[in-house]
């Protein structure tokens, strides 16, 4: 029975994207002189628009700042536009800013397509520029902002007092407006979700410690920690103690900040820490996203982690060829564990899953680098552990022994986004305004 509804849910899939790709290629104009590959963003992007229904202007009450953060370049922007579209569908009315660092990282033709009524809650923020008033110097770990070192710098200059970042490339399968209102967020002023691939707690320990030595001095003006007291708390430990063999422990994919929670400490730490990239070999191995997770041990401050571990997913051809080996995208979960809800899948990692070529074509392209069709499973419900890595293919996940089929509302959520997302590639308005 359910091997039969996954079939029928593929299928369904499957049709509508064939529908919405019959009525893009009838109607889409190429211009030889547009950006590509938005060849379709031109001055008449807003004519003949149907209205979105879901989108309410002025009339959202913000009294906490809240707002969403996404950093965009041209690599990506048809991922965060349809990113926005998706959140839209999923009911989110709060503010939205698109990162960037300079105008070279975007399309000439940006500010037409923010035109449409469906981006009337967007807008488009230059990091760097705003960064170099503040005597922010731009080294090269984000010169560019396909590097992800913008997520610090977008975090700090956002107008937002309490920040969502998310990943241009995230695919929800729920909404996540109402983790505002997490206990856990609320609490700490953060949340956060495990790396797939962490750090081993041998190394990890002895770099972060010398990081907090090394920050003796921030500690001497901040009246609030006692200087002598620097060490790794036991929540920061027990973190490194699930982890396995990158330099990693946060998913960049989503989380979320409250930045004035405790006064102007985390931005003056975060502002040292964006000073210091550029000249301190001993950020070297630091990943931008477990920078900012560290500032809150820096600050002696607890965060709330998801305490549920992230997931593989897999295709049904790999599931046939080696069914204990998973190399599908990163998938979490609800950070919220109810045992009464059957479906718990939050969000997806879904680049292979939108983008035809998302690395540059070599001459031996495993299935985990290039386009994902459909995936059929994932990992099971888990405690955060250690990632038991393939030797041969390093991002695949060994030793599955277990597996569950994915829910409808996954393809649902593909078909949507991926309607969203070739729309914007494709240069048509059909399907990009379409939620279910």
């Amino acid at each position: 029975m359910i091997s039969s509804l996954r079939v029928a849910c593929v299928m369904k899939l499957l049709a509508f994207q064939l529908l919405v790709f019959g009525i893009v290629l009838s109607v889409m104009e190429f211009h030889p002189s547009s950006t590509r590959p938005m060849g379709f963003l031109k001055s008449s992007i807003s004519d003949g628009f149907p209205a979105p229904s879901r989108v309410v202007n002025g009339s959202l009450v913000n009294p906490q700042n809240r707002g969403i953060v996404i950093c965009v370049h041209e690599g990506n922007f048809a991922a965060a536009l349809s990113l926005i579209t998706e959140l839209i569908c999923l009911g989110n009315q709060f503010p939205i800013e698109l990162h960037h660092c300079t105008k070279t990282e975007l399309p000439t033709d940006l500010e037409i397509a923010l035109k449409h009524s469906v981006f009337a809650n967007t807008k488009v923020v230059d990091s760097c520029a705003m960064a170099a008033e503040q005597n922010i110097p731009r080294p090269s770990l984000f010169a560019k902002s396909s590097q992800s070192w913008l997520k610090p710098l977008a975090l700090l200059m956002s107008s937002f007092d309490q920040v969502m970042v998310i990943d241009p490339y995230t695919m929800f399968v729920r909404s996540p407006q109402t983790l505002w209102e997490c206990d856990g967020f609320m609490s700490t002023g953060a949340l956060f979700f495990h790396e797939r691939n962490l750090v081993p707690a041998e190394k990890a320990d002895g770099r972060y410690t010398h990081l907090l030595r090394k920050y003796t001095d921030l500690y001497l003006r901040d009246p609030s920690i006692k200087a002598t007291d620097i060490k790794l708390s036991n929540s920061f430990v027990s973190l490194l103690r699930t982890s396995f063999d990158s330099l990693s422990t946060i998913d960049p994919s989503f989380f979320i900040v409250h930045k004035t929670k405790f006064g102007d400490r985390l931005p003056r730490l975060l502002k040292q820490l964006l000073l210091n990239l550029p000249r301190d070999q001993s950020f070297k191995w630091l990943t931008p996203h477990d920078a900012i997770h560290f500032l809150f041990e820096l600050m002696h401050e607890p965060t709330y982690v998801s305490p549920l571990g992230a997931n593989t997913l897999n295709f049904p051809s790999d599931l046939e060829l080696h069914p204990n080996v998973f190399c599908g995208p990163i998938a979490q979960r609800w950070p919220e564990l109810d045992l009464h809800q059957n479906d718990t899948l939050f969000f997806v990692q879904s680049s292979t899953l939108l983008n035809p070529s998302p690395l540059a074509l070599q001459d031996k392209v495993y299935t985990y680098q290039g386009y994902n069709d459909v995936s059929s499973s994932i990992t099971p419900l888990q405690l955060p552990q250690a990632f038991q890595q393939n030797l041969q293919y390093p991002t695949c996940q060994s030793n599955i022994a277990q597996w569950e089929d994915l829910q409808a509302s996954f393809y649902s959520s593909l078909a949507r986004r991926r309607a969203h997302y070739h729309a914007v590639v494709l240069g048509t308005s059909f399907g990009l305004l379409t939620c279910t």
